[in-house]
């Protein structure tokens, strides 16, 4: 497809002006895309944009990596975990733009593996680590600093001690990865070439993108919620997309297998709707839901991080049929306990 925002960032990197390298919506893509190019030029990738091509699949690999640790921890099955992870990096959101060169693969990245983090049993240092991961996230791409409501959500709701001092750590952490880098650019690389007027656009990132360069929200008025949910439909399927004109009807049959199947899923995760994975999940996809409501609902690559929830209810709606309903209780807490996995393995043996 060639989409804008990948040949713009390459023309940026080569050009070669350190002050193109960074974005203030996604700080760290383009900057660490002209390092990943640059290795490997002498390999023959002699132009950023297949480089970029190329990083931005590998990004979206280890972050469905992430995603299968992560469903694989609910599961403890690595065949579904898999399978699932594989459903997953075919939805139309993921698999599009982890091909074309594209900013929202690094935060994929990092948000998935802070989520998994985040679900480990408690330990010593982990909220530093998923205060750090989340800070990979926003400077993946700034929309990610939405993740601190389901994060706070599941730190309060599953540690009912000294929860002040991790979510003290959690914080700190997630302030400092994000506003130290920040700092750093602004410091070393934008005002020692740009004077402070231009700073400010620089700021407002893609809100200056007008012919004024004036602060500008990119606002679809009351019928927000109606695109995003039209939206909705292209996160999973690409017969939805309007860039194929002629989607052969085996696909449109398959389209409707699948979103069967999803429906059924979803609808089974239900049976467990006050866990809080469940909720976390929700959660998660209604924070994000809401801003993007107000923000450009009907651009797809701002949906890719959706899936992570999202697989998390499909892997409880695979575990509702797979489990008698009145033991997903002890199953769903043996994910995070295995003394009670092992209590509801006894019992289930037993009858």
């Amino acid at each position: 497809m060639w989409n804008f925002d990948g040949v713009a960032c390459a023309a940026a990197l080569e050009l070669g002006n350190p002050v193109f390298f960074f974005h203030s919506n996604h700080l760290f893509y383009g900057f660490l895309g002209f390092l990943f190019w640059k290795a490997l030029s002498p390999w023959g990738l002699l132009r950023a944009l297949p480089a970029l091509q190329l990083f931005t699949s590998l990004l979206s690999a280890a972050g469905l990596t992430g995603v299968y640790f992560l469903t694989h921890r609910l599961l403890s099955d690595k065949g579904l975990a898999l399978l699932l992870t594989l459903c997953v990096s075919a939805a139309a959101v993921v698999w599009v733009w982890s091909v074309e060169a594209q900013v929202y693969a690094l935060g994929f990245l990092a948000i998935s593996w802070a989520t998994y983090v985040l679900v480990l049993p408690e330990r010593p240092g982990k909220w530093f680590w998923v205060g750090g991961l989340h800070a990979g996230a926003v400077l993946g791409h700034i929309v990610h600093v939405l993740w601190i409501v389901p994060a706070l959500y599941w730190l309060i709701k599953e540690n009912p001690h000294a929860r002040s001092i991790k979510i003290f750590a959690y914080l700190l952490t997630l302030g400092l990865g994000t506003i130290v880098p920040y700092a750093l650019v602004i410091g070393f690389i934008i005002l020692p070439h740009q004077d402070t007027r231009w700073l400010l656009k620089w700021l407002m990132g893609s809100a200056a993108l007008n012919p004024h360069s004036v602060f500008q929200w990119h606002f679809a008025g009351w019928t927000g919620p109606l695109v995003w949910a039209g939206t909705t439909l292209r996160v999973f399927w690409g017969s939805f997309w309007p860039y194929q004109s002629n989607t052969p009807v085996a696909c449109w049959i398959l389209t409707a297998l699948s979103a069967g199947t999803l429906a059924i899923l979803l609808r089974a995760s239900l049976k467990v709707k006050t866990d809080a994975w469940w909720v976390f999940s929700v959660l998660w996809l209604g924070t994000y839901a809401v801003f993007f409501w107000t923000w450009e609902p009907m651009t797809e690559c701002y949906r890719m991080t959706d899936v992570i929830p999202l697989a998390i209810l499909l892997a409880l709606g695979v575990k509702a049929f797979r489990t008698p309903p009145r033991r997903m209780d002890f199953i769903i807490a043996g994910a995070r306990h295995p003394a009670a996995l092992e209590l509801a393995h006894t019992d289930l043996s037993d009858e």
